[in-house]
């Protein structure tokens, strides 16, 4: 029925917050039904006005995950919130696309720096005049630009840039959120 069916879309969130969901839609389908009397069309109409159970636990699982910065507001979280709400609206979709573009433009950054003691020859910053690389590469091409120097400015952007990827994810999930309530 209506709340198996809610339940099992409330998959990702633990046995009590699942429950904690369907009691509080059993209490109101309970209370929006006891208003029609028993009449069948009524009861059709309230189900039909309340929504699909998949959507609504969609819904809940997204105020829950997105509640869930409320405790921890670590990178990882915060990515793995942006993750999750991604399906929910084309908004929440760029947040995502935003913050997994920051995010690998930052490890780009620190690998760069972590692999040039490496790898001296194949890591770096080359800039020809049809193209510009950085990173890890098997045919340089052009002069690489900054050498050993890389190194600390991979590390710096890249920490400068991990930072403004968590602050980009954290601001926009908070918006999704407040956007929800």
């Amino acid at each position: 029925g209506y709340l198996s069916t809610l339940r099992a879309g409330l998959r990702g969130l633990t046995a009590a917050e699942a429950e904690d969901v369907v009691e509080e839609v059993r209490a109101h389908l309970t209370d929006r039904l006891a208003e029609t009397g028993g009449d069948e069309a009524a009861a059709r109409a309230v189900l039909q006005a309340f929504g699909e159970p998949d959507e609504i636990a969609r819904l809940y699982r997204a105020e829950r995950i997105v509640g869930r910065l409320e405790t921890s507001r670590s990178p990882w979280t915060v990515a793995l919130v942006a993750w999750r709400t991604a399906t929910l609206s084309l908004e929440a979709f760029l947040v995502f696309l935003g913050s997994f573009t920051l995010y690998a433009l930052s490890l780009s950054f620190l690998a760069t720096a972590a692999m040039k003691p490496f790898w001296p020859d194949k890591v770096g910053f080359w800039v020809a005049p049809d193209t510009v690389s950085i990173g890890m590469t098997s045919h340089p091409v052009g002069p690489e630009l900054l050498g050993w120097r890389i190194i600390p400015a991979g590390l710096v952007i890249g920490l400068i840039v991990g930072w403004l990827a968590w602050r980009f994810s954290l601001a926009g999930v908070r918006r999704l959120g407040r956007k929800r309530a």
